[in-house]
């Protein structure tokens, strides 16, 4: 909501008394009035009945609703001495109006007034979407179809038993691969070693032998 102050036939000079009248304008509209969500004057109101509404319970599903053009908020100007209490809210559905029902959906009228003064006359417009109740009874039953119940773990046919045994192969699978890479690398280390140590020896044994040559 916007606050326009418009002054017409001030003849004052330079407008000095113009923007004095403004002023008091500005400050009457801001002090006089504010702008209240209808959440919190007329939620409970502001719900209507649909045919084919998804059955939570055993009760049908209310569609929440708001008066269209009000904006994103849902919002209107009220005065602030207007007894809240003694809202009233006129609602006229659509005919036929049944789920699925989209938000934005145009769905009625409604009529929002104080006593004898009207505050809001206009379109009624939903609030939310609305699934139709065979759509959520198909919801239902696929959750409840993939609830899992108690799993007894004695049972050997129990799937979670059956796939506790495969997980403890995939645990073995990597811990024996480790031994034999650790085994297979010492016996590597010994190997170069041994080669290692026969080939000094041969080397000590030429130079002896040359050396007993010599002398």
């Amino acid at each position: 909501r916007h606050l326009i102050a418009l002054v017409f036939g001030d003849s004052s000079d330079q407008g000095a008394k113009r923007w004095t009248i403004v002023r008091s304008l500005f400050e009457y509209g801001f002090n006089e009035f504010s702008k209240v969500p209808l959440d919190e004057l007329a939620a409970e109101k502001l719900q209507i009945d649909v045919a084919n509404a998804p059955v939570v319970d055993g009760v049908p599903m209310k569609l929440k609703c708001v008066p269209a053009g009000t904006g994103a908020d849902g919002a209107i100007v009220l005065k602030n001495d207007v007894d809240r209490a003694q809202i009233t809210v006129q609602i006229t559905p659509n005919e036929g109006l049944a789920a699925p029902v989209l938000m934005g959906d145009i769905v009625g009228k409604v009529v929002i007034a104080n006593g004898e003064q009207t505050i809001f006359s206009g379109d009624l417009a939903a609030a939310e979407d609305m699934m139709s109740n065979e759509e959520y009874q198909k919801l239902v039953e696929n959750a409840n179809a993939n609830k899992v119940g108690p799993v007894d773990l004695d049972d050997p046919n129990t799937e979670v038993r059956k796939i506790s045994k495969y997980v403890w192969l995939w645990l073995l699978i990597p811990i024996a691969l480790i031994v034999f890479l650790v085994v297979r690398t010492l016996g590597a280390k010994r190997s170069r070693r041994m080669r290692y140590s026969r080939s000094r020896r041969k080397k000590v044994g030429s130079v002896y032998r040359r050396r007993r040559r010599r002398f």
